[in-house]
């Protein structure tokens, strides 16, 4: 019998970021297991570098790991954030940028509210479709004008519905 190993997922966390957002995946996933009783996923925290990041909600959350772990993500999510950087100027750090480019080669990407200004400043939205909070919306519009932003309440329950993190082994 093959050992399956776990599906690795990264949780990149930029300042400061939406404490709620960041705590979904972990909180969805981490009590899944394999019909031979192991656990399906492994979700893990990651900063640029490594280093802890605030919260929107003023207290700080320790990762677990620097870009480095999204070389080896199964599917990687971006939470939510108010980076100004990101959310007002539409800019993203570069090296953030190039980790999610190649990741995106092997990996699936998933953003949580504003997470969609980060994988949208990084150049993976060009030409696409993305949602992101009704808050932000106006904002991602007049930064990302050529992502096709969807803001009805289906796209939010299409998007939970049809687009399971991995399916369990």
């Amino acid at each position: 019998m093959a050992v399956v190993t776990p599906h690795h997922v990264a949780v990149l966390a930029l300042a400061p970021v939406v404490a709620f957002g960041l705590s979904i995946p972990a909180q969805m996933l981490a009590g899944v297991e394999t019909r031979a009783g192991r656990a399906a996923y492994e979700v893990r925290t990651c900063t640029p570098d490594g280093s802890p990041v605030p919260t929107v909600n003023g207290y700080g959350v320790l990762p677990q790991g620097d870009l480095s772990l999204l070389e080896y993500a199964d599917t990687v999510i971006v939470a939510g954030t108010r980076c100004p950087d990101v959310v007002e100027d539409g800019a993203v750090d570069p090296r953030v940028a190039q980790a999610l480019r190649a990741a995106r080669r092997r990996a699936r990407l998933v953003s949580l509210c504003t997470g969609s200004f980060v994988l949208a400043a990084a150049g993976l939205l060009e030409g696409g479709r993305a949602a992101t909070h009704w808050r932000y919306a106006q904002q991602f519009r007049r930064l990302f004008p050529t992502v096709e932003l969807d803001t009805t309440p289906s796209a939010y329950r299409k998007a939970f519905r049809s687009s399971p993190a991995a399916p369990v082994p």
